[in-house]
């Protein structure tokens, strides 16, 4: 139980380290300084910009609440099995046995993620949590971009639904339609396209003439998180005071007694704060066990290309954002009205690619197999004349951290000053607000809002419901479990 242990009294301060330059990290850093707290931010990259390479980066750029079936599944034990036989890239997920069969670490993530998978209380609970989190999530991010004054166009925001394409499979169109009557019913309005009304809507792509069947979501909306996040680190600096230390990759955290005095980057430098927040995504692990801190956390690798998009192409593209479930391809059209991304062109606008889950160390190099079934998916489905660019496009790979029971680690530990804002997984854009509001609450006791849709339990987050008798009790689903995991945070004042 002492590895996922949280101190029962958090410490006071008015200084915060923050360590990780992504949406967790950054929106932590907004929330905090906004209350107050004087905030430096720990990046390992050089800068934030649109080259960087991390999960803020190389995601579709989608947020659906209605999508909140949790990956924690017998379907995807099932898929997770079945595809261990056939060759690497012959489908989205690539799981290495060998990593859960060597590291003592993955192999508890693989039981626990087993076991929870098998749960039908906890899948609902989950299921749950994370509407909630969606919902609440996507709220505060209307609610800071508007209080800000950060425009929809300097992150390429777009109100233009969502597309669920299927191609070739008949049979999975019913399933399709099940999961549009069940967003239905929880007032998501969607719509399901029969075939031949499907091929009318994709005519003139290149796919027209497979298409099965089609749902339409009304409400998702589109963003670029990377985007987002180097307008709210602005106005972070500009407003509030944060101070962002770049290339400074944390790699030693140093204690004493129950507080962490200090955070030692590569290159030997230390920075001290009164409080701690590890929002360093897959990273994060590596960093709280030089503490003797234990993160259920491992890193889930998406595949990402990304390149111009002339408006005569577009015509023959088909909806977007859409997803093709056959091969798992995302597909999403930003349409850019802040700068050209090619100046002999002049397109404004930029179609991004994305697929793959692939279970494995930081450190393991880019696997050729799935960069190639990437390639493939986007050339299936995209105009014949990107095919030359998709091939030359270079390939960014954003590892998701991913937790066991698919929900988000938003805690103390068992320092009194040590935080942790990470475990968003596949949802960490569309969680990212909203995680950090969580983690702004846990800090300093006070809402910086109130919101139509009410914050999760800081106790469904917690790093104590992965002790052995809470998480079992979650498994069995029994009364009262989550308040066995709960410690309510004392509302601390906030730094003058």
């Amino acid at each position: 139980g002492g590895r996922y242990a949280v101190h029962a009294s958090p410490a006071h301060g008015s200084s915060v380290l923050v360590v990780g330059g992504g949406i967790a990290g950054v929106s932590s850093a907004y929330f905090l300084a906004k209350q107050g707290y004087a905030v430096t931010v720990l990046d390992q990259a050089p800068d934030l910009g649109p080259g960087a390479v991390s999960a803020s980066a190389c995601n579709a750029g989608w947020h659906r609440p209605q999508q909140h079936s949790p990956l924690t599944s017998p379907k995807y034990v099932w898929l997770a099995l079945t595809s261990l036989p056939r060759p690497e890239g012959s489908s989205a997920l690539c799981v290495c046995p060998q990593y859960f069969l060597m590291d003592p670490e993955w192999l508890r993530f693989g039981v626990r993620f087993l076991t929870a998978s098998l749960s039908g209380s906890l899948r609902r609970a989950t299921s749950a949590v994370n509407l909630e989190l969606s919902q609440f999530s996507a709220e505060m991010l209307h609610r800071v971009a508007q209080e800000e004054g950060i425009r929809d166009d300097e992150w390429d925001r777009e109100d233009i639904g969502w597309h669920n394409v299927c191609l070739d499979n008949p049979e999975l169109v019913s399933t399709l339609a099940e999961g549009a009557d069940q967003a239905r019913a929880e007032g998501f309005p969607s719509t399901v396209h029969e075939s031949s009304e499907a091929q009318s809507l994709c005519s003139g792509s290149g796919y027209s003439k497979r298409v099965q069947g089609m749902v339409y979501e009304e409400q998702p909306f589109i963003g670029d998180c990377q985007k987002f996040v180097q307008c709210l680190a602005a106005v972070s600096v500009r407003r509030y005071g944060a101070q962002f230390v770049h290339n400074a990759e944390a790699v030693q955290l140093h204690s004493e007694a129950d507080r962490i005095t200090g955070v030692q980057t590569a290159d030997g430098r230390e920075f001290t704060a009164d409080l701690v927040v590890l929002a360093n995504g897959a990273w994060a692990p590596r960093l709280a066990a030089t503490a003797g801190v234990s993160l259920p956390v491992i890193p889930t690798k998406g595949y990402t290309i990304e390149m111009p998009l002339p408006e005569k192409v577009r015509n023959t593209l088909g909806p977007a954002p859409s997803l093709f479930p056959h091969s798992n391809l995302a597909v999403t059209v930003f349409a850019s009205k802040t700068f050209s991304l090619d100046k002999k062109s002049g397109c404004t606008a930029r179609i991004r690619f994305a697929t793959g889950a692939e279970f494995s160390p930081m450190e393991a190099p880019s696997r050729p197999a799935m960069i190639e079934y990437l390639r493939r998916a986007a050339k299936e489905v995209a105009p014949k004349v990107l095919a030359p660019s998709i091939d030359a496009a270079k390939v960014r790979v954003g590892a998701r951290p991913q937790t066991p029971d698919d929900l988000p680690i938003v805690s103390g530990t068992k320092y009194s000053n040590l935080y942790v804002n990470t475990g968003g997984g596949s949802y960490g854009w569309r969680w990212g607000c909203g995680m950090s509001a969580m983690l702004a609450r846990l800090v300093t006791g006070t809402d910086l809002y109130r919101t139509q849709h009410p914050m999760p339990a800081l106790a469904g987050t917690s790093l104590e419901r992965f002790r052995l008798q809470p998480y079992l009790r979650r498994l069995l689903g029994r009364p009262g479990c989550g308040a066995a995991v709960a410690r309510a945070p004392p509302l601390l004042p906030s730094p003058a």
